[in-house]
C-alpha cells in the first residue's frame, strides 16, 4: 500500500488535516507499503504527541508492528514523546 496523505499529515505534525481525513473516513492502521508504518508509527517517530493523542483516540493500534518488528512505542521513545 502506498504512503498516504494521512502519512504525510502524520509526518507534518498537522492535527486538524489528521481530524479531517480521519472523518472522511481514511484508514488510521492503513501500513506504507516501504517499511509499513502506520500513521501513528510516523506521527510517535516525529514527537507530534497532539497528532498521536488524536490517532489513538480514533483507534490507531498500537502494537503493529513495521517490517523490522518495531511498534509506534518503538518511535514514540526515539521522538522523545512523553505521554505524561
Amino acid at each position: 500500500m502506498p504512503n498516504t496523505n494521512l502519512h504525510d499529515a502524520a509526518k507534518r505534525g498537522n492535527k486538524e488535516e489528521i481530524i479531517r481525513m480521519i472523518l472522511e473516513g481514511n484508514d488510521v492502521n492503513l501500513q506504507d507499503n516501504l517499511s509499513h508504518n502506520t500513521p501513528l508509527h510516523t506521527a510517535a517517530a516525529g514527537g507530534h504527541k497532539d497528532v498521536v493523542e488524536v490517532l489513538l483516540a480514533h483507534g490507531s493500534n498500537v502494537n503493529l508492528q513495521n517490517k523490522h518488528g518495531s511498534t509506534p512505542l518503538h518511535g514514540a521513545a526515539a521522538g522523545g514523546i512523553r505521554m505524561s
